[in-house]
């Protein structure tokens, strides 16, 4: 049986415990943070999966081509907007080295 469940992301990179299998539904700004919903079978055993967020204007490596966008959110009443992406490296198991700030 699967379920949603919410994840709280930072600026930056977030590494995540996900079960396997997981789809990502959405990510929303709620009470000014970021959000992001995952459909997900809670009796899959879990995954490392790992999300990027940036800000509108932040230089970014031309690496972020290897990354998956997965949505733009609105926060502080659209004072700042992020954009959230998802590393598909750690699924091929490539080296790969993190984009910094």
């Amino acid at each position: 049986m699967r379920t949603i469940w919410k994840y709280t992301l930072n600026a930056n990179w977030n590494p995540l415990e996900v079960p396997v299998g997981y789809k990502v539904l959405s990510v929303i700004e709620q009470y000014d943070e970021i959000v992001m919903y995952l459909l997900v079978d809670p009796s899959n055993e879990t995954e490392k999966a790992e999300f990027f967020v940036s800000g509108t204007g932040i230089y970014l490596e031309d690496s972020i081509d290897e990354l998956e966008f997965v949505g733009t959110v609105s926060t502080y009443r659209g004072s700042l907007i992020c954009h959230v992406f998802k590393n598909n490296i750690l699924k091929r198991g490539l080296q790969w080295q993190r984009l910094e700030n």
